[in-house]
């Protein structure tokens, strides 16, 4: 075969193998997997000690109301404007009717992978951008599966992205297209117009809202736009009517939970999409709640937005989704029981080792983190046995079982959202001698 031949041989052998290689390392593949979670996953155990899992992992809540205001940031709330644009939501954290936390999310900036990260507990990557426009059916586990598995009843009104990412889920829905950008206000009109039946009816346990004209208003005018502040006052009058039902509903015996978030911020330019604070940094409201936890400076408690997933799955007593990354925020904004709270927090960790034991695939990586996690657990059944239930050993089994669950997510994130530079530079050094050949 003449040497011309081989060469051409090779070079067309190559050169696809290296573009596959270049994405396989540039576009890290989540993995979710197929498993659907059940009530068998909730722990009967606690180490060899016996507990009644369902007085343990009972339902908190009964209702729960989800807002989203896609593009809000965090300081549209939590800074000066919030007291003007906001004045009621602003009054409701004031007088500690409602908790003020501070969520952290990841890039990609755009709707469709925030909502699977609310949904699923996982880190969605830069390929769901392309997969944002056009969104498929989710298949993956998630909270809003394991809420319609077990009897909950949903409706929903707003952003059409959930209606493609959850067929079927919803008894009553109307979605609205975020398309015409430049439509601030009927878009959000065809969620409002729904609510007030909505709140009358009681057929129902989640109804979520996801308003775009905030977003909206963004892409056009940016963050300090004329037609922000009056967006934020419409919103703020929305939370306003539900707040008040909400709570009328909690001093009647119905617990409930209101929920008011962003799917992501927006830049100072108005858009979205990278990693800038501004897009990154978004409020999470929770109004019907128990308590409020601040961290020790007195400032709101950061948490991720993949920990919203479990936080609402502990709420409702569902089983966690089983590619769930993220921790349970809910002793942060409920009164919980010592017993209560550490069955949270083990059963929490045990469902996060389990998918760190399957992703991780450093053996020393793994064998650290079972170690910290057995330790954790022994001290934890010790505790249980124990007459003499001291404050600081509860502390301690916090603390442990919160360092360990931070360490997985830390690792986990980690692997889905970098870069794997080993495929991406044999890609390069592949194309080089492709461009050697060929010059």
């Amino acid at each position: 075969m003449p040497v011309n031949n081989i060469l051409l041989f090779y070079v067309t052998l190559i050169a696809p193998i290296s573009i596959v290689l270049f994405l396989y390392g540039f576009f890290p593949i989540a993995h979710h997997g197929d498993t659907i979670a059940s009530q068998s996953d909730v722990p009967n155990y606690i180490g060899n000690v016996s507990i009644n899992k369902h007085a343990l992992y009972k339902p908190i809540i009964t209702r729960l109301i989800i807002m989203v205001i896609d593009g809000i940031r965090w300081d549209f709330v939590a800074g000066p404007m919030g007291n003007i644009t906001m004045p009621v939501t602003s009054k409701l954290l004031a007088n500690s009717s409602g908790c003020l936390l501070q969520v952290k999310l990841q890039s990609p900036t755009v709707t469709m992978p925030r909502i699977k990260a609310m949904m699923t507990g996982t880190v969605p990557n830069f390929v769901d951008i392309v997969l944002n426009f056009g969104s498929k059916p989710l298949h993956s586990d998630n909270f809003l599966l394991q809420a319609k598995k077990y009897g909950h009843k949903l409706v929903f009104y707003g952003d059409d992205t959930w209606l493609s990412l959850f067929p079927h889920m919803f008894e009553r829905h109307d979605g609205t297209t975020s398309f015409f950008v430049t439509d601030f206000t009927e878009v959000d009109n065809n969620v409002t117009r729904h609510l007030q039946h909505e709140l009358n009816y009681n057929d129902w346990t989640m109804m979520i809202l996801h308003y775009l004209g905030l977003d909206h208003i963004g892409h056009v005018e940016g963050p300090f736009g004329a037609s922000i502040k009056p967006k934020l006052q419409e919103m703020d009058e929305i939370i306003n009517q539900i707040a008040q039902r909400v709570q009328y509903w909690n001093t009647n015996g119905i617990p409930a939970l209101f929920i008011i978030c962003g799917d992501h911020g927006m830049k100072d330019s108005g858009g979205h999409g990278g990693s800038t604070l501004q897009e990154t940094t978004v409020p999470f409201i929770a109004i019907g709640g128990t308590r409020c936890s601040h961290s020790k400076d007195g400032e709101s408690i950061e948490i991720e937005q993949i920990d919203i997933t479990a936080t609402l799955s502990s709420a409702f007593g569902l089983p966690i989704p089983s590619a769930n990354l993220g921790s349970s925020f809910l002793d942060s904004i409920y009164h919980l029981d010592d017993t209560k709270r550490l069955f949270f927090l083990y059963y929490n960790s045990r469902q996060v080792l389990d998918r760190f034991q399957k992703l991780v695939y450093r053996k020393s990586q793994i064998e650290y983190i079972y170690r910290k996690y057995l330790d954790a657990v022994n001290l934890h059944v010790t505790w249980l046995k124990t007459n003499e239930r001291s404050n600081r050993m509860f502390e301690t089994i916090v603390s442990s079982y919160n360092a360990i669950l931070v360490e997985m997510k830390d690792v986990l994130i980690s692997s889905i959202v970098e870069y794997d530079f080993r495929p991406i530079v044999l890609a390069v050094l592949f194309q080089c001698q492709v461009s050697k050949i060929n010059g």
